[in-house]
């Protein structure tokens, strides 16, 4: 369904509140819970709707319409305005009326509008030049062995994780030059799907692993934790208080937490960027390294300010 989505700061939301809306994504995720029917009569505004009728437990319904009203963003479309969910990439809405009386929840793909998505095509060819390699090549040295850890990378971009050890052959003999053994590792995501579709043009063996979402709209619905957080390339400049408060339920206590956040003096380097950012100051501990406008942070969540 086609929507005008603007980026509003998201809530701060306490883990308790972060964890009924992952349980409701759950839900909505789940095809026997929450069946979807595509509307079939509204071929310009495709989407699917689930109907109260077809849920087993009507007050599990009503309780899910709940956290849509209650943990929604304002979506606008035509002349309305829709109080929508949006999680791993999708967005789900009701017309409005109350829990008790609503008998459906829509669904569609969530399409966000970023500033990347004008430089997605180039991205590769500005910003990954000989003279960045050193930079690289220490970057990928202070990345733990990969082989067999579960890995969240925030803001994958174009596969700048692949990138390190596939353009610059210093593989550490995971299968195929990759870091990990197995795709399922592996979970990539990024608001931008021009960024994300340049990611499938050059690891289409992962494709399935990346989501079009951001951190904030981001609900790891299974029980696995990761071993390793990443957001490299400034993406550490995204994470908010709220997103560091999800990512101690997706992780491991210990988990290590690698980010590169952009200097207090910088901005991205991305024409008409407009998103906010945090520069830095996030986290309590001094960077590890300056590389060029970055600072590099390498630690664990323990350490990572609350």
């Amino acid at each position: 369904m086609p929507n005008v989505w603007k980026p509003v700061p998201h809530l701060a939301l306490s883990p308790d509140e972060i964890q009924r809306i992952t349980e409701t994504v759950a839900r909505l995720e789940h095809p026997d819970i929450a069946p979807r029917v595509f509307a079939r009569t509204m071929p310009d505004a495709p989407h699917w709707y689930t109907l109260v009728r077809h849920w087993d437990d009507p007050a599990l319904f009503r309780d899910t319409v709940e956290v849509i009203q209650q943990y929604g963003e304002p979506v606008y479309y035509k002349r309305g305005r829709y109080t929508s969910l949006i999680a791993n990439g999708y967005r789900y809405w009701t017309m409005g009326a109350s829990p008790a009386s609503t008998i459906l929840i829509n669904v569609c793909p969530h399409i966000y509008s970023t500033a990347y998505d004008a430089v997605a095509e180039n991205y590769d060819h500005v910003y990954h030049k000989p003279h960045h390699q050193e930079g690289d090549v220490w970057i990928k040295d202070q990345l733990p062995d990969l082989k067999d850890k579960r890995v969240l990378d925030i803001g994958c971009g174009t596969g700048y994780l692949f990138d390190l050890f596939t353009s610059l052959r210093i593989g550490n003999g995971a299968v195929h030059g990759y870091p990990f053994r197995k795709p399922e590792q592996y979970t990539g995501i990024d608001p931008s799907y021009a960024m994300l579709k340049q990611f499938a043009g050059k690891y289409g063996y992962y494709t399935d692993r990346t989501i079009n979402c951001s951190i904030g709209h981001y609900y790891r619905t299974d029980n696995l934790k990761y071993d390793v957080i990443l957001g490299l390339w400034g993406a550490g400049s995204y994470i908010t208080e709220t997103d560091l408060i999800k990512i101690r339920l997706i992780a491991k206590e210990d988990a290590d937490f690698i980010v590169t956040a952009f200097k207090k003096t910088n901005k991205p380097h991305v024409l008409g960027f407009t998103e906010p950012y945090v520069a830095g100051g996030l986290y309590n501990l001094p960077p590890t390294r300056e590389i060029g406008t970055h600072l590099f942070y390498k630690m664990t969540l323990q350490d990572v300010q609350d």
